[in-house]
């Protein structure tokens, strides 16, 4: 089953106490503290009810979960949206319906004691209400007002995009002033939450710095993280919108000038919000070590000069994705520690599991998802029906162009032979953003694709509304796990941290933080064209599918992908590398 995480224990106080002493960096509890926390500015936490798109929301409130059961002062600083949208398919065509939503519905107080926060745009004002949400020693804090729809409304570069990104800037700077909280860390995720940055450093003027002064004293406090080298994902805006929706936030004519210059640098008289960001940064990081290496080739600061970006592999909260029972038995036998960080010898003790648990842990998955998704709808939208005795293998994720669903469909033939071959069926999931038309056509093809073909009709699931509880139960029920990145394209791709932690066997091409392991342990896609990859993927799943059917294989190949991958998996671990990185231990114990 998997772990009712809103019902776990409370947390010991002296947890954050004995996690620093684990890491050897006792001295940051005088650093970090519940007034002085780790910020994590984001647009999405997937934390109770929070509305959440993808990687970036699954990754924020990883991080939140695995901050509170340390202990640690995380504050992570967002925007509560005033509704949200439910996939449903129309003719194989994704449709949109939206629900109005409360700070209420996302399990969220309206602090009425702060008063509201004032947001000017174009020159008139906008009052959004500060909302929290206490999580251990930090909190969810959040900006609503009933105008700011649904997370990421509209394209990458509309005004409604900049306003959300002005309000979760400004208004979250504001709304931690009136909580009394002073970040020991701004963590920007993505380029999208700068402008928490730009607050940052106005107020660090207004306050009687000279600019230098201030702009020194920000770069030390904030931590940039970029997380995709899809440049579609990246906002740039011209002078006339910063006029609109920016400057008139920041109380120093300084600052504004300062950003106005960069803005008349820029080639096309559009400011990259990643620009704005590397300047106002000088802790840079990506979140694998091929994404870190890419990134620093392809960024330049606004001087021209390059930018390193440390690799810090995205870790997940182990307790929310691998089943209670696995996660059990992995604490039991000393596999990961109190910490969720790898135990001794942690390699031989997990050579050493007994298959045939292991197994009976797996079956019971399995079983918890076949019956989960009798609850759930196809792409027909009827019910789907898997026998308890076939195999499953899934394919789920954010639907987007780079992540190539459709791999899996070039050869409808050699896909029907693979699955009635192996008694096996396949899941897919995920929904397109409602503004990527090409996405939605893709899907349309790939479901037109499957109802020309009875066996596929019978054997391939869409599972409509793809959302976190659907993908608790696909990932600890799986058998085999499938991931189609271009590569060089997924940033990190956690998913395959989940499956192998699961003990799903995973069928992938070496992307992201896949790639931070030589040799794979793994089942590689791989080809020097396109028709390579889908044979390689064919090819892969049917010997995935044979492996299946030998307990001793298919353990022995589990637990050799846990073995390599349980360091990165580690959330303790992801957090342990943030904070050696924000506060090196050269400068401070």
């Amino acid at each position: 089953m998997t772990v009712d995480l809103e019902r776990r224990p409370e947390v010991n106080s002296d947890n954050y106490s004995r996690f620093l002493d684990a890491i050897g960096r006792p001295g940051l509890k005088e650093v970090i503290t519940r007034k002085t926390p780790w910020v994590s500015a984001s647009m999405e936490v997937a934390y109770a009810q929070m509305p959440f798109t993808g990687g970036m929301g699954i990754l924020t409130g990883d991080e939140l979960h695995q901050a509170e059961k340390l202990g640690i002062p995380f504050v992570v600083s967002t925007l509560a949206y005033s509704q949200r949208w439910r996939q449903r398919l129309e003719g194989f065509y994704q449709k949109e319906d939206y629900e109005a939503l409360t700070p209420k519905d996302l399990g969220l107080v309206i602090r009425k004691d702060l008063g509201q926060v004032e947001i000017r745009v174009n020159d008139e004002s906008v009052h959004l209400d500060i909302c929290q949400k206490q999580v251990g020693n930090g909190s969810i804090v959040a900006l609503y007002e009933e105008g700011l729809r649904d997370l990421y409304y509209g394209s990458n570069e509309s005004q409604h995009r900049l306003y959300q990104e002005v309000v979760l800037g400004f208004g979250g700077h504001e709304a931690l002033k009136r909580l009394e909280l002073s970040p020991a860390i701004l963590h920007l995720n993505e380029s999208a939450k700068v402008f928490s940055a730009v607050a940052f450093l106005d107020e660090a003027v207004s306050s009687g710095m000279t600019f230098e002064e201030a702009l020194d004293h920000t770069r030390r406090h904030v931590v940039f993280t970029n997380h995709t080298l899809v440049p579609a994902a990246v906002s740039s805006f011209a002078k006339d919108l910063f006029e609109k929706y920016v400057f008139g936030n920041i109380k120093n004519q300084q600052v504004n000038e300062w950003i106005a210059q960069m803005i008349d640098k820029a080639p096309d008289g559009k400011l990259s919000l990643s620009t704005l960001a590397l300047e106002l940064s000088r802790r840079t990081n990506g979140v694998s070590q091929m994404h870190s290496k890419i990134a620093s080739s392809q960024f330049r600061r606004i001087n021209g000069d390059p930018v390193y970006f440390e690799p810090i592999t995205n870790g997940i909260f182990m307790e929310r994705w691998v089943g209670e029972g696995l996660y059990g038995l992995y604490k039991s036998t000393g596999i990961i520690d109190e910490f969720d960080l790898p135990g001794e010898d942690y390699q031989e003790r997990i050579e050493g599991l007994d298959i045939d648990e292991l197994g009976r842990l797996k079956s019971d998955a399995k079983s918890r998802l076949v019956q989960y998704l009798s609850g759930r709808v196809d792409q027909d939208g009827n019910s789907v029906r898997i026998s308890p005795d076939a195999k499953i293998a899934v394919w789920a994720r954010r639907l987007a162009g780079y992540k190539r669903p459709g791999m899996l469909f070039e050869q409808p033939g050699e896909l029907m032979r693979i699955l009635e071959s192996n008694n096996m069926h396949l899941i897919i999931s995920g929904r397109a953003h409602p503004t990527d038309k090409p996405m939605k056509d893709e899907l349309k093809r790939i479901l037109h694709r499957i109802n020309d073909y009875p066996a596929l009709r019978e054997r391939v699931h869409f599972v409509q509304d793809y959302d976190e509880e659907l993908a608790e139960h696909l990932v600890t029920g799986a058998d085999i796990w499938i991931n189609t990145p271009e590569v060089g394209k997924e940033a990190c791709g956690t998913s395959g941290w989940k499956a192998f932690g699961a003990l799903c066997l995973g069928v992938s091409t070496m992307d992201g933080g896949l790639a931070d392991i030589y040799p794979p342990v793994y089942r590689v896609v791989k080809g020097v064209d396109y028709q390579d990859e889908v044979d390689s993927l064919y090819f892969n799943l049917s010997e995935a599918a044979a492996e299946v059917n030998n307990p001793f294989k298919r353990f022995q190949r589990a637990k050799a992908q846990l073995a390599a991958y349980l360091e990165i998996i580690s959330g303790g671990r992801m957090l342990k590398d943030y904070l050696n990185f924000a506060f090196p231990l050269k400068s401070l114990n």
